[in-house]
């Protein structure tokens, strides 16, 4: 059997377990994704990156968004109650670093260096100090670069962010390491394999719980879903040796690039840590490390999606009150 087919028989898998089949593939309601919802402007380019930037009227803060590196990051802005169209309503200048679908990075330094480049031209740019916002794997890598560059930073939030990846036994299991052995880029299609079968061994829906009562909106998702970005080896590698086999978080132990990265440099930084009720991705009741023990936390109730689409305005409210 070919990946597709295998992949398109985890759709199906899916599907069932949700016990909805004909709602989830022919109704699309307030959650529908495109691409073109909301405007924006593209700003500036790097090596694995674009910046783009979406406007308010009368800004009163700016933030920055490091999405996830996985999927697609207009599941941010092309919907309805997308986090960007909240965060907008709340009169956010919103900048968002959107990687890019043709070039992977080789380490963690290379998406540190692009991050840290972003936060060097909003700040520069446009003369703000910048509310840094993450999203899942983003978020990780957005917390590791403000320990480099707080002098722009004036809060930080995390949102469905792994801290202690002592509940990610699964991030590195026999199925990635066969993935890991026979190429040197998981492709989008992998990926999505990957946590299709994960997500139902442990009879989860690790990324379609959005909420009880948005089902109907499995299509959408899914069409979303499949659209995502290749990830190399050799990143994912370095990722799982120096942040998840070591606990970096837990342990304050990150060395990247012979780079000592020490978490107590945020201690005067805001951080909000935002978590969803429902998360079987990132459960909501890990420890918060001792040395971040200063940062806010919330449960909001939804999943790992809901966060930045069903709850989006409650998430952008934190994002507000800490900016």
């Amino acid at each position: 059997m070919q990946l597709k087919e295998y992949y398109h028989a985890g759709l199906k898998i899916a599907a069932k377990r949700l016990n909805s089949l004909n709602d989830a593939l022919n109704l699309l309601h307030e959650h529908t994704i495109t691409k073109d919802l909301l405007d924006f402007e593209r700003v500036y380019s790097l090596n694995l990156a674009h910046i783009l930037r979406f406007q308010s009227k009368n800004p009163k803060f700016c933030a920055l968004i490091v999405p996830p590196l996985i999927n697609k990051d207009y599941i941010l802005y092309g919907c309805k109650n997308s986090l960007i169209n909240s965060l907008m309503q709340k009169s956010a200048d919103v900048f968002l670093l959107s990687w890019s679908s043709n070039k992977q990075g080789d380490d963690i330094a290379s998406y540190l260096s692009a991050i840290e480049a972003a936060i060097e031209f909003v700040a520069t740019t446009y003369g703000c100090e910048i509310v840094l916002v993450g999203y899942c794997m983003g978020a990780t890598l957005a917390m590791i670069s403000a320990v480099k560059n707080k002098k722009h930073i004036s809060s930080i939030t995390t949102i469905a962010m792994p801290l202690d990846f002592g509940h990610f036994h699964h991030f590195k299991s026999n199925l990635l390491d066969a993935l890991l052995k026979h190429t040197d880029v998981v492709h989008k299609e992998m990926w999505q394999l990957y946590f299709y079968i994960k997500s139902f061994q442990n009879n989860n829906n690790l990324y379609l719980k959005l909420s009880h009562n948005n089902l109907h909106s499995f299509s959408a998702i899914e069409l979303w879903l499949a659209d995502g970005i290749a990830m190399n080896k050799g990143f994912l590698l370095d990722f799982y040796n120096n942040i998840v086999d070591n606990n970096a978080f837990i342990n304050n132990q990150i060395i990247i690039s012979d780079a000592i990265y020490d978490f107590s440099n945020l201690s005067g930084t805001p951080i909000t840590i935002i978590l969803g009720t429902y998360d079987s991705v990132v459960p909501s009741d890990y420890v918060i490390p001792d040395v971040i023990k200063h940062a806010a936390c919330f449960n909001v109730a939804t999943g790992h999606l809901g966060l930045v689409m069903a709850k989006s305005d409650v998430v952008a409210e934190h994002i507000a009150i800490s900016s």
